[in-house]
């Protein structure tokens, strides 16, 4: 049996951590310039950058699954937002967009990137399960909850008329989140179409496993550390869909969302309290 996970998103999805390792498994390959390769970071997304949580989660669901042979297939692109929207319009997650010269349909890429690796493992292969992540970008442009919500099923039902399969969605940088209002919308967008969509999950991501750039934190992107993490919650979650976790991977992945909502609501708070301040 061959298990195809598409991974789909933007920076996080490509993998942007700069002190990765590297990470291959002999039953762990990849869709890439129109052929199965063996998988390693970077995958070639579009296009490879740094350390993701890709090959992680390969290796460690062949591990889980002696008898089954894993092809990633890499469809992220960073900065790839959900909607177009000024100076982020090239590279957009939109059925029946045009892109400009030299921007990509990410979801129609995707599509077919899924259908090819499908076409070329034959009867063996089935797609085992979507991974995303996705949410920086849209954060920035003033999207609204209800908006990115309705974009992101819409993203699950073209994939999943490609392949029926879990599409599990990992959250964002937790201290990125907070930092930026736009963000608080895109995280609770994505949890609450993970909670009402049928085979969907959300995974939590660690807190202080950002990179530090340039000898500053970068609380966009998670650094190795992160990323293996987060792979490791992205099986745990699949197997508790699949509803073959062990208690251990039951336990692993915390809830996060009653302390992200203290802190949310204590940012509104302190921006209600400035304004108030600068009244004259």
């Amino acid at each position: 049996m061959i298990a195809i996970f598409p991974i789909l998103g933007q920076s996080n999805a490509v993998g942007a951590a700069l002190d990765g390792h590297k990470v291959s498994h002999p039953r762990v390959y990849q869709w890439s310039g129109g052929a199965i390769v063996p998988a390693a970071e970077p995958l070639a997304h579009l296009p490879p950058v740094g350390f993701g949580f890709g090959t992680t989660f390969g290796a460690l669901y062949a591990e889980k699954y002696p008898a089954r042979q894993v092809v990633l297939v890499p469809c992220a692109r960073s900065g790839s937002t959900l909607r177009p929207s000024r100076n982020h319009e090239r590279f957009v997650w939109e059925s029946g967009w045009r892109p400009p010269p030299g921007g990509a349909n990410m979801l129609e890429l995707a599509v077919q990137r899924t259908t090819d690796a499908l076409a070329a493992v034959g009867k063996e292969g089935h797609v085992a399960g979507y991974l995303w992540h996705h949410g920086e970008t849209d954060g920035l442009t003033g999207i609204s909850r209800g908006e990115y919500a309705r974009r992101l099923r819409a993203v699950i039902v073209t994939m999943r008329r490609v392949a029926d399969a879990p599409f599990i969605m990992a959250q964002m940088v937790p201290e990125g989140i907070v930092d930026v209002p736009g963000r608080i919308e895109t995280h609770h967008a994505t949890l609450e179409v993970a909670n009402s969509t049928p085979r969907a999950a959300f995974v939590y991501s660690p807190r202080n496993s950002f990179r530090w750039y340039k000898g500053k934190p970068d609380t966009t992107h998670f650094n190795a550390a992160g990323q293996v993490e987060i792979a490791h919650r992205l099986l745990n979650m699949l197997c508790r869909l699949e509803g073959t976790a062990t208690d251990d991977e039951r336990g692993r992945n915390p809830d996060l969302g009653p302390e992200l909502r203290r802190r949310a609501l204590h940012e509104r708070l302190a921006r209600r309290i400035r304004r108030v301040s600068l009244r004259p």
